[in-house]
């Protein structure tokens, strides 16, 4: 751990002190992306999957679309749910293009309260008690 971490600030000290990041890249022999990445994660910026739930939560303006509660810094974030549409995977989202009939944003309480989690939920409750029932059989 504190290997990976003199490592990521040795690379910010290079780029810092003029190196390329391609340069940075070749020193570590380690793609421009895995340098980019540690650079993004340095500096606290948001990647992948995480930051594309953000810009989703800027487009409904970090407000519930169902009880119209507003995100307060420091409170959990606001779920961003998924809804299907037959075959279509709607969890690969261009984010470029953010559709409303295929994600919306939902504070925890109204997310856990849809009924497709409710449903869920009580399958989870029902497996884990048959688990534990039979588990006392062997």
């Amino acid at each position: 751990m504190q290997e990976k971490k003199e490592r990521n600030n040795l690379i910010l000290e290079m780029r810092k002190g003029g190196k390329t990041i391609p340069e940075v890249a070749a020193f570590f022999n380690v793609s421009k992306w895995t340098i980019k990445g540690i650079i993004k994660r340095q500096r606290g910026e948001l990647q992948g999957i995480d930051w594309k739930r953000e810009q989703i939560r800027k487009y409904f303006n970090y407000t519930c679309q169902n009880c119209r509660k507003i995100w307060k810094k420091n409170e959990r974030r606001f779920d961003v749910h998924h809804f299907g549409k037959g075959n279509l995977n709607s969890k690969k989202y261009d984010i470029g293009k953010i559709d409303p009939e295929l994600v919306t944003l939902l504070c925890h309480k109204c997310h856990l309260n849809l009924p497709e989690h409710i449903e869920s939920m009580e399958k989870s409750r029902i497996g884990a008690i048959v688990k534990r029932s039979t588990a006392g059989n062997k």
